[in-house]
């Protein structure tokens, strides 16, 4: 209140305080809080994804945006089994999330993502829910691990020791094959020293031997399995081959059954 100049009184009124700050700063602290969440969520290697109770994809970390290739804003708000899931493993995975959604958690589960170029990433997910006051989940949310890789290095993994146990086998059946072979062509020997020079069974010995031949190169191509080691190739005669086999193969057709050879009149190299 002021004095006039003819002495009466004026009312004056001071100027109004503004509005408490406090509910801005509350949503200022809000804001400086998720970010630092978001902030910290993006530096772990895991991904780390948040669903509402729909399903919408509320949390989307750095780690999912490398392995599947989509950015937050193309993924957020969206259902996560609308773009990530394959078509066969679509209704497992929305069971697992109704458990999660109707409190049945923690779990785990695995099952593929597909990137948005269709690569497909094995994920091995640990799984829980935020819930609220009075019960309900809110929100749920999954904690994955990349496994494509070591599962990949584990299947090789297997294919090797497969494979070693398969050389093992072969060395052994090479060697068994090995004596068969020693003792039938000492049986051949016998045989051919009680033979003369121009006896026909003479011939059939020969086309014997020349089986014994080949049995011997298929137990050196068992011991390369069995004993890996830098393969030395040595040339042959691809015609030599064709026509020691036809022998062989017309005895057994027998003469009712016509062989014909077309092999070319320039030898024929071939490596072995």
């Amino acid at each position: 209140m002021t004095e006039t100049p003819g002495g009466g009184a004026e009312l004056v009124s001071s100027p109004r305080r503004p509005a408490s700050s406090q509910p801005q700063r509350a949503e200022d602290h809000l804001k400086t809080e998720t970010g630092f969440i978001s902030a910290v969520l993006d530096t772990v290697g895991a991904l780390i994804i948040v669903l509402d109770r729909d399903g919408r994809i509320v949390l989307f970390n750095q780690a999912c945006v490398r392995s599947t290739g989509y950015t937050i804003e193309e993924v957020e708000g969206r259902c996560f089994w609308d773009m990530l899931l394959l078509p066969a493993e679509l209704e497992p995975v929305k069971k697992v999330f109704s458990e999660l959604a109707a409190g049945h958690f923690p779990n785990k589960h695995v099952n593929y993502w597909v990137a948005k170029n269709g690569d497909r990433r094995l994920i091995s997910w640990s799984n829980t829910a935020v819930v609220e006051d009075g019960g309900d989940v809110e929100f749920v949310i999954g904690t994955g691990i990349d496994i494509t890789e070591h599962t990949m290095l584990e299947r090789q993994l297997h294919q090797a020791q497969k494979m070693e146990a398969v050389g093992r086998l072969a060395g052994g059946v090479a060697h068994d094959f090995g004596s068969v072979l020693t003792a039938i062509n000492g049986y051949i020997e016998r045989a051919r020293k009680h033979l003369d020079e121009d006896s026909p069974g003479r011939k059939d010995l020969q086309g014997a031997i020349k089986a014994c031949e080949r049995g011997t190169d298929l137990i050196r191509q068992l011991l390369v399995i069995s004993r890996p080691r830098e393969i030395e190739p040595d040339l042959l005669d691809l015609n030599d081959v064709v026509d020691d086999t036809s022998a062989m193969l017309r005895r057994v057709v027998g003469d009712d059954v016509q062989v014909a050879l077309g092999l070319r009149a320039q030898r024929s190299v071939g490596a072995r």
